[in-house]
């Protein structure tokens, strides 16, 4: 691995400036000077003028290459948008990171390190989760559960990846995810294609979250339970293992659906399952990303 090779920082943008500022501000103090940025946001464009508002009153000594899609494409797609450009210049390692996520000092130098060492693929900790392993989730019972029980497959974090160029030059993320599942479908691919990832405990990120769309939104409440049925089909190679998936999830997405509403003291969540439910049966997907200036308008930063 070439430490010479420039590495391109991926972040999408979801009507949170302040947040996404603080993120770009971190990826300078780390020496990232290309940014290929994603507006998500879905609110005319303004919420993106306020951030460029914050980069022309404090410029952070980084090029910002803007993409503006019309409408949230959700985080596969807009990954595979930037990367599809990418891998029509010069190769480069490329950071995938949330907009909600800050590199402390020292993380990128760790990472890069990693691939240097002939990893495809570098994982930092977050801040709080241990050691900064892999996580694991349970193909059939859709359970994030330890790496070590059977029929759990490991997945590393979506809120920061750093890809070699070799590997950025074909990893795609599988755009029939909207913001949720995708990134256990990419634990299960590079198992299949053996692409080398190193979890790298001395790059330390510092992980918000999805902020207030944990809250109950039917936005994140739809995608995420839309996920989990995705990836029944996704995570199984039969027909026994298929049907054993959607068992699996008869029982515990329900019930998931009945300790949110209860949690929240609202019929949101069961909403959001029958909705889900019945659009993957039938082969229908909706964004549902809430109006701008909403009251569900601070979603998921990753779009």
């Amino acid at each position: 691995m070439d430490l010479s090779e420039p590495t391109v920082a991926v972040v999408l943008h979801f009507r949170t400036p302040c947040r996404t500022f603080g993120c770009l501000a971190s990826l300078a103090s780390e020496g990232i000077d290309r940014v290929e940025l994603v507006d998500n946001s879905e609110d005319g464009g303004q919420s993106m003028a306020e951030l460029r508002a914050m980069l022309d009153k404090r410029p952070l000594g980084i090029r910002v290459h803007w993409h503006c899609p019309e409408r949230n494409l959700g985080f596969a797609a807009a990954v595979n948008l930037v990367l599809d450009h990418l891998a029509t210049v010069a190769p480069s390692r490329v950071l995938l990171i949330n907009s909600d996520a800050r590199l402390q000092p020292g993380a990128i130098c760790a990472l890069q390190g990693a691939l240097a060492d002939g990893s495809g693929i570098a994982v930092p900790r977050e801040r709080g989760r241990g050691w900064g392993g892999p996580r694991g989730y349970h193909r059939w019972l859709a359970l994030a559960l330890p790496t070590r029980v059977p029929g759990v497959v490991s997945f590393p974090s979506g809120a920061c990846l750093l890809l070699s160029p070799q590997v950025a030059s074909w990893l795609r993320f599988d755009d029939k995810f909207f913001f949720y599942g995708e990134d256990v479908a990419l634990g299960a691919a590079i198992e299949t294609w053996r692409v080398p990832v190193a979890y790298v405990p001395a790059a330390l990120v510092e992980h918000e979250g999805s902020g207030s769309a944990r809250n109950g939104s039917l936005f994140y409440e739809y995608h995420v339970v839309r996920g989990h049925w995705l990836l029944a089909k996704k995570l199984t190679h039969n027909r026994a293992g298929y049907v054993l998936a959607i068992g699996g999830r008869l029982l515990t997405l329900p019930l998931r659906a009945t300790f949110r509403a209860a949690r929240a003291h609202s019929w949101l969540p069961w909403k959001a399952f029958c909705m889900a439910t019945c659009d993957v049966v039938s082969g229908r997907r909706r964004s549902l990303t809430p109006p701008a200036g909403g009251p569900e308008a601070k979603g998921s930063t990753r779009g």
